[in-house]
């Protein structure tokens, strides 16, 4: 997992602040953290080491539904390699981690990807 950046907006319309954001993970390189996932800079990036992945990105919401309008996915800016994110999956969970939505599959290897909830 290699990614520029994930921004979330919030049921207005709206960017929620890298300040605002929990990110949590496993199996991210030390150089290059998770938190770089979702810091609100273009020019940063983070990478995951071999192996099974995963990033979850929380934030405090009214209701029980994610209370999203889109979430903004920059992939990985190195050319040709933008492929990768094809393995991974958005997945929308409520606060007792439950779906609460049908995930989003990556594919065709953009370098943006916009998924509405």
């Amino acid at each position: 997992l290699h990614l520029a950046e994930v921004t979330l907006y919030d049921a207005a319309g709206a960017p929620i602040p890298a300040s605002a954001l929990n990110v949590t993970s496993a199996n991210f390189l030390p150089d290059l953290p998770a938190a770089r996932c979702a810091d609100g800079r273009a020019d940063t990036v983070c990478h995951s080491a071999s192996g099974a992945a995963w990033l979850r990105l929380s934030y405090a919401c009214a209701g029980g539904r994610t209370s999203l309008s889109k979430v903004v996915v920059a992939n990985r800016p190195d050319g040709g390699l933008q492929y990768r994110l094809n393995a991974y999956r958005i997945e929308f969970l409520d606060a007792s981690g439950t779906a609460d939505r049908p995930p989003f599959q990556f594919s065709g290897g953009l370098t943006n990807y916009t998924v509405t909830p």
